[in-house]
C-alpha cells in the first residue's frame, strides 16, 4: 500500500496560519477589539456538559447559539479551555448556528432549529465547590460590613430624621436632664429619727400630759398618741360570768364545747346568772370582765398637739451628712415655727391636726376609731450643687387601708397593776384607741461620674441607629421599586484569590430557563427583607 503523502504546506508556513487566525481588526492594525458590555448570563450555563468557565455573558437569546459561541472561540475577555468530547459530539450532530451579532445594538437572530437544541437539564443555580456538610462552616465564618447607599426619597428621609429627632429628644430631655443619668447615685441612705410630742389635754375629768397619752415614751420613729380609752378598774383574780354576748346560755350544757379563744378567761362549764334577766357562761380570770361596747368621749385637744421630728441622714458613698433642723442664721425660729407646705416647708415642728388633714383624713373620725398615718421625709440631693440645696421634702399618707377591713382602726390594751391593803393584787385594764405615726425616711444622692456619662452617651448614639433599621424595612419591603433597592444594597464579594462564584441575580434575565430567586437579605446586620 502506497504511503500517504502529507498535504503541501501553504505559502508562508506557520506565519500564514497565524495570520489567518488573527482577527480582522488586529490584522488591519486597528488594535484589539474593546470588550462589549456584559449582558445577562447565558442560559446555556444550565447545560449539564458546559464547564463553569463557559458561563460568560452571551447577547444571543437562543441557547444553542450560546453553546455555539462557547464552542467557537472569538475575541472575548473570558478565556475558553478545551471542551469535553461530549460537547464536540453535540456540535457535530447539530446544524451550525448563525453568527453572533457584531454589537449589543445589532438585532438578535432567532434560533433556526428550535427543535434541534442540545438537551438542557433542570435549571438550578451553580453549586458551591464545598460539600453540603462543610458549607455551613463557610457561611458561619463569613463577614458582613456596611455598604452606604444614598436613597433620594423624601418619605424615607422624613421618617429617618423624625425617628432620630425623637430618640435624641428622649435622651436629652428625659435621660440626661430629668433622670440625671450622667451621675453616680447612692440610694443606701443611713438615717436616725427622734420624735417629741408636746401638749396637754383633758379626758374623763383628768388632765393628761405627754406621759399619759404617748406610748412608747422613748421618742422613736413609731409612736402612738392615745385619743380614747375604755377603762376596767379594780380587776382581781377569781370566777365571774362572761360579759360577751357569744357566751349566753340557759343551762350548763350550752357552755360545753365552746372555744375559750374569744373569752376573757377560762370557761368552767357552768351557766351562771349575769343579771336578773341574762345568764352567761362562767369564767376564771380577771374579774369583773371588760365591757368594750360602751361609748366614751375622745380627747379633742390632741388635734392641737405638736410634734418635733429630728432627722439626721448620711450618704456613705460620698460621705455627705445633713440634718432637717434649720441651721443658725437661716431665718427660721425653731421654737415658733409651724410646718406649712407652702409658707414654711422646712419647719420640723408639725401640728397633729395638720398631719391628718394633709393625709386626707378627718381628725375627729380618726381619733374615734384610731388609725396609722405615715410621715415621709424624702432626701433627693444633687451633690453637684451647693450643700445648702440638699433639702428634705415632707409628705403624708394613711398607711392602714380602710377598704374591706373587718376591724378598721387601731387600738391596743395595757394594764396598770397595784396591791390593795389586804395584800391582793389588782389591776386597771385600759383599751386605748389612738393614732399611730410612722416616720419614714428615704432618699438618694447623685454626683457626676465619667463612667455613667460615657455609657449613656454611647447608648444614645447607638439608639439613633433604630431609625436606620426602620427605614431599611420600609425601603426594602413597602416602597415602590423595592427590588431595585435590594439589588443596590446587598452585594456578595468572594475572598481575594478564590474563584468567583456567579452571584444569584436579583432580576431574572430574559430567556432564562426555570425560576430564579428574588430575595436578598442580611443575616448579621439586622436589616432584612421580607421578600415581597
Amino acid at each position: 500500500m502506497a504511503p500517504r503523502h502529507a498535504a503541501p504546506a501553504p505559502p508562508g508556513g506557520g506565519e500564514d496560519r497565524r495570520r489567518r487566525r488573527t482577527p480582522p481588526t488586529e490584522a488591519a492594525g486597528a488594535g484589539p477589539e474593546r470588550p462589549l458590555p456584559l449582558p445577562p448570563l447565558c442560559p446555556a450555563q444550565h447545560h449539564r456538559d458546559v464547564p463553569a468557565s463557559c458561563w460568560y455573558p452571551c447577547p444571543h437569546p437562543c441557547p444553542y447559539a450560546c453553546l455555539h459561541a462557547c464552542l467557537h472561540p472569538h475575541p472575548h475577555p473570558h478565556p475558553h479551555p478545551a471542551l469535553p468530547a461530549s460537547l464536540l459530539t453535540a456540535r457535530t450532530a447539530a446544524l451550525p448556528c448563525p453568527a453572533l451579532p457584531a454589537s449589543p445594538s445589532a438585532p438578535a437572530l432567532p434560533c433556526p432549529h428550535p427543535r434541534r437544541r442540545p438537551p438542557l437539564s433542570h435549571p438550578a443555580p451553580p453549586m458551591s465547590p464545598l460539600g453540603p456538610r462543610t458549607r455551613w462552616v463557610s457561611d458561619f465564618f463569613s463577614y458582613e460590613t456596611t455598604k452606604s447607599v444614598v436613597v433620594k426619597s423624601w418619605v424615607v428621609g422624613a421618617v429617618n430624621r423624625g425617628v432620630q429627632l425623637l430618640i435624641l429628644a428622649y435622651f436629652v430631655g428625659w435621660v440626661f436632664l430629668h433622670e440625671k443619668a450622667y451621675q453616680v447615685r447612692d440610694t443606701a441612705i443611713e438615717s436616725s429619727v427622734v420624735t417629741k410630742v408636746k401638749g396637754v389635754g383633758r379626758y374623763a375629768g383628768q388632765v393628761l400630759d405627754t406621759a399619759d397619752y404617748v406610748t412608747p415614751p422613748q421618742g422613736t420613729s413609731v409612736f402612738v398618741v392615745v385619743t380614747k380609752q375604755i377603762r376596767t378598774e379594780d380587776q382581781a383574780q377569781g370566777v365571774c360570768p362572761e360579759s360577751e354576748a357569744a357566751f349566753r346560755c340557759s343551762a350548763d350544757r350550752d357552755c360545753r364545747g365552746l372555744s375559750p379563744a374569744t373569752s376573757n378567761g377560762m370557761l368552767t362549764g357552768h351557766c351562771v346568772s349575769y343579771n336578773a334577766t341574762l345568764s352567761t357562761c362562767e369564767i376564771q380570770g380577771w374579774c369583773p370582765p371588760e365591757v368594750d361596747t360602751v361609748d366614751v368621749p375622745i380627747m379633742l385637744e390632741a388635734e392641737n398637739f405638736t410634734l418635733l421630728i429630728k432627722n439626721s441622714i448620711r450618704f456613705p458613698l460620698f460621705g455627705f451628712e445633713k440634718t432637717n433642723l434649720p441651721p443658725p442664721g437661716s431665718g427660721v425660729e425653731l421654737g415658733r415655727c409651724r410646718f406649712h407646705p407652702q409658707l414654711q416647708p422646712l419647719c420640723p415642728i408639725l401640728r397633729l391636726g395638720d398631719v391628718a388633714r394633709l393625709a386626707g383624713q378627718d381628725f375627729p373620725a380618726l381619733a374615734a376609731t384610731g388609725g396609722v398615718l405615715g410621715i415621709k421625709i424624702g432626701w433627693v440631693c444633687d451633690l453637684d450643687r451647693a450643700w445648702e440645696r440638699c433639702l428634705p421634702h415632707y409628705s403624708f399618707t394613711r398607711l392602714d387601708s380602710l377598704a374591706r377591713t373587718p376591724a378598721p382602726g387601731y387600738n391596743f390594751r395595757h394594764a396598770r397593776y397595784y396591791r390593795w391593803p389586804d395584800g391582793s393584787e389588782r389591776r386597771t385594764l385600759t383599751k386605748a384607741f389612738g393614732i399611730r405615726f410612722d416616720v419614714l425616711v428615704y432618699g438618694s444622692a447623685g454626683k457626676f461620674g465619667i463612667v455613667p456619662t460615657l455609657i449613656n452617651t454611647v447608648a444614645a448614639f447607638t439608639s439613633i441607629g433604630v431609625g436606620t433599621v426602620l427605614c431599611d424595612i420600609i425601603l426594602l419591603n413597602f416602597l415602590k421599586g423595592a427590588e431595585h433597592y435590594k439589588a443596590r444594597k446587598f452585594e456578595e464579594v468572594p475572598e481575594a484569590g478564590a474563584p468567583a462564584t456567579p452571584a444569584t441575580p436579583t432580576t431574572c434575565p430574559p430567556g432564562a430557563l426555570g425560576g430564579c430567586t428574588r430575595d436578598k437579605q442580611s443575616t448579621d446586620s439586622g436589616t432584612f427583607s421580607l421578600g415581597l
